[in-house]
C-alpha cells in the first residue's frame, strides 16, 4: 500500500480587530494498494504554515517567499508571546500586592 501526502488547504485567519492572526495548511492523505485501487482518504491537521514547506505544502504557488516568511515570524513571535504571558500568569498570584502596598 502506498499513502501520498496531497495539499488540500489554505487557510488565513484575522483576529477580532481585523489584522491577520495566522495561516495553517492542510494536506489530503490518500491511501491505494500497490495496484493503485483506492483505499481510503482523510484530512490531516491542520499545520503552521512555518512548518508547512518544510512538509512539502506548495507555498510558492499562494505566497511569495517575503510572504511565507513574514507569517512564520508572525507565528513564531505569537508564540513567544503567549509562553511569556503563560510564565506572568504562573508567577502572578491572585490576592498579592506589591511592595508597599498598605493593608
Amino acid at each position: 500500500m502506498q499513502t501520498r501526502q496531497i495539499p488540500y488547504e489554505f487557510m488565513v485567519r484575522w483576529d477580532r480587530d481585523g489584522r491577520l492572526a495566522g495561516a495553517h495548511v492542510q494536506f489530503r492523505y490518500v491511501t491505494a494498494t500497490d495496484a493503485g485501487a483506492f483505499v481510503g482518504e482523510f484530512v490531516g491537521a491542520a499545520e503552521p504554515v512555518a512548518a508547512a514547506g518544510a512538509s512539502g505544502f506548495p507555498l510558492h504557488d499562494i505566497l511569495t517567499e517575503i510572504h511565507a516568511a513574514a507569517l512564520a515570524t508572525l507565528e513564531a513571535v505569537t508564540a513567544e508571546r503567549d509562553a511569556l504571558a503563560a510564565r506572568l500568569a504562573a508567577v502572578e498570584v491572585p490576592g498579592d500586592r506589591s511592595p508597599g502596598e498598605a493593608d
